[in-house]
C-alpha cells in the first residue's frame, strides 16, 4: 500500500481508489485491511518524538521494521512527496481527485500525511543542502526547521532545541555559544538564547513572527517550541508556516536595519507607534464563512463613519479583499496579489455563503485559480482578530484587543502588535509583544520614515 502511494503520478490512476456510483473517490474492496494497517503504522507515537528525526533525516538507507515486514523509508518520503505534487490547491489533481473522495477517504489520507509533515520536509531539506544546493543562513535554517517540528515531543523540552541542531550544517556550534547545549540553563533560558541567535544571525525580526503561546515562565518575544495540546493543531501549524513565510514579501520598517539588546529576559529596540487597535472581532476560527467578511465590513463602516474622505467606508470596503488574503497567494511559490484575483476573491465570497453543493461546485470551477485564493483566504485569517484602528486602518492579528498598539519596529518586515505594560517604572516604555499583524497601507515601509529614524524613533522594553 504505501509503495502504491509513493508513485508519482495522477491520483485518478492510483489502483486502490475507484469512483462509485455517486461519483465519489472511494478504497477499492479488497484493500481495506492493507489501508488501515497502514494508518495504523503513521498512528504510532515513534512519528511524535523529535529525536527520531535525526534518525530519520541522516540515515543513507533507512528501513521501517514492523513486525516480520520490512520497507524502505524513502516510500514514506515519496508519498508525501506525492501528496505535495498532485493533491494540494492549485495542483492538477485538487479539484478532479481531492474535492471528490469521500470525507473519510480524506481524513485517512490527511492523517497519513499528517504524520509525515515535518519528517519528510526535514528529510528533503537536508538531502537538497547534501546534494549541493546553496546553504541557508544558519539562523533561518534552524528557524524553519524549528517551526516545522514543533509539534514533536521530547521527554525534556530543551531537547527541542538540542535536538535538532544535527541537522543542520549550517550552524556551527563550535562558534556559536548561544546554541552549546547546557543543561544547566532552564527551559525558558534554552528558548530565549535560541531566539536571540535567530535575531542576530538573521538580522532582523522574523523570529517574531508567528502565533506567541501565553505562558508565564517565558517573555512575551520567545515562541513557545513546546505547545500543550497536539490535538487539531498540525493543519493550524501548517498554515501558519505559510503565513510566516509570506511575511518575507513585505518590508513594513522599509529596509531600517536591526537595532536590538538583550537583557535577561528583556529585548530593547527602536520602533515607531503608529495607531492604537479601537475595536476587534473574536479570532476567527478553523471555517470561515460569509458571515465573517459581513461582520469585518459592519465594523468598517460603524467605525468610518466620521472618518476623512480617505479613509471613507467605501474606500475600505474596496481594500477589504486584500486584507482578507494579507495581499497574498500562497502556492509552490507565494507572490503578492494583484488587482486579476479580486474576480476571483468575488467569486470567493459569493461561494462563501452558498448553501447548495451544486452551486458551490460550478462556482469553484468557474475560475482556474479558485483554490489557490481560498486556500489564500484561510492562510490568512485562520485564528486571525479582524481590528479597526482608531485611525481608520483596517488589520488581521493575533488575540487582538482595543487599545493595543500597531508598531513598526527596526529590523521588522511586517508590523507588530504591542501591548502596554503597566508595571511603575517611569523610565523606559514597557510593553508585551502580542504577535506580527498585517495592516492595509503600512506594509511596504509608507509609515517608517526612515530618513528620520534615529531622531524621532521610541526606544521600548518588550518583556
Amino acid at each position: 500500500m504505501l509503495y502504491l502511494l509513493s508513485i508519482d503520478e495522477h491520483w485518478c490512476h492510483k489502483s486502490m481508489f475507484h469512483v462509485s456510483a455517486d461519483l465519489r473517490y472511494r478504497l477499492v474492496p479488497g484493500y481495506e485491511t492493507s489501508w488501515r494497517s497502514l494508518l495504523k503504522l503513521f498512528q504510532m507515537p515513534w512519528w511524535t518524538r523529535v529525536w527520531v528525526q535525526q534518525e530519520f533525516a541522516l540515515a543513507r538507507g533507512a528501513q521501517f521494521v514492523v513486525g516480520n515486514v520490512m520497507v524502505p523509508a524513502s516510500l514514506a518520503n515519496d508519498f508525501y512527496k506525492s501528496y505535495a505534487n498532485h493533491l494540494p490547491p492549485g495542483s492538477c489533481c485538487h479539484e478532479s481527485v481531492t474535492w471528490r473522495m469521500t470525507s473519510e477517504l480524506w481524513d485517512d489520507i490527511t492523517q497519513k500525511r499528517l504524520a509525515l509533515w515535518g519528517s519528510s520536509a526535514v528529510r528533503m531539506m537536508h538531502l537538497s543542502r547534501t546534494q549541493g544546493n546553496a546553504k541557508k543562513n544558519p539562523g533561518t535554517a534552524l528557524r524553519e526547521l524549528l517551526w516545522l517540528l514543533r509539534t514533536k515531543e521530547s521527554t525534556d523540552p530543551r531537547d527541542k532545541v538540542y535536538g535538532v541542531l544535527g541537522l543542520l550544517s549550517e550552524v556551527s556550534l563550535s562558534e556559536q555559544t548561544l546554541l552549546k547545549p547546557d543543561y544547566s540553563l532552564t527551559a525558558s533560558q534554552t528558548l530565549a538564547r535560541c531566539t536571540q541567535y535567530l535575531i542576530e544571525t538573521e538580522g532582523d525580526l522574523m523570529a517574531l513572527v508567528g502565533p506567541r503561546t501565553r505562558r508565564s515562565d517565558l517573555p512575551s518575544w520567545v515562541p513557545d517550541l513546546v505547545p500543550q495540546d497536539r490535538r487539531g493543531a498540525l493543519v493550524s501549524f501548517q498554515n501558519i508556516s505559510k503565513r510566516i513565510s509570506c511575511a518575507g514579501l513585505f518590508s513594513a520598517a522599509s529596509g531600517k536595519g536591526l537595532d536590538c539588546s538583550f537583557s535577561g529576559t528583556e529585548l530593547r529596540t527602536s520602533g515607531r507607534r503608529l495607531m492604537k487597535v479601537q475595536e476587534a472581532l473574536p479570532p476567527f476560527q478553523n471555517r470561515i464563512d460569509y458571515g465573517g467578511i459581513r461582520q469585518c465590513r459592519d465594523l468598517v463602516r460603524t467605525a468610518a463613519q466620521n472618518a476623512p474622505s480617505s479613509r471613507s467606508p467605501e474606500r475600505l470596503s474596496g481594500a477589504l479583499w486584500r486584507l482578507t488574503l494579507r495581499d497574498t497567494v500562497v502556492g509552490a511559490t507565494n507572490r503578492r496579489a494583484s488587482a486579476r484575483d479580486w474576480i476571483c476573491w468575488n467569486i470567493l465570497s459569493v461561494w462563501l455563503g452558498e448553501q447548495d453543493p451544486s452551486k458551490r461546485s460550478v462556482m469553484a470551477a468557474s475560475h482556474p485559480d479558485f483554490a489557490r485564493i481560498s486556500k489564500s483566504f484561510l492562510v490568512a485569517m485562520q485564528s486571525q482578530s479582524f481590528f479597526v484602528t482608531d485611525d481608520v486602518h483596517m488589520g488581521l492579528g493575533y488575540e487582538t484587543q482595543p487599545g493595543d498598539e500597531v508598531w513598526i519596529l527596526a529590523g521588522g518586515k511586517v508590523p507588530f502588535i504591542l501591548r502596554p505594560v503597566a508595571d511603575g517604572r517611569d523610565q523606559e516604555a514597557r510593553y508585551t509583544l502580542v504577535g506580527d499583524c498585517f495592516v492595509e497601507g503600512i506594509m511596504d515601509g509608507e509609515r517608517a520614515d526612515v530618513a528620520s529614524w534615529d531622531t524621532s524613533a521610541e526606544r521600548i522594553v518588550i518583556c
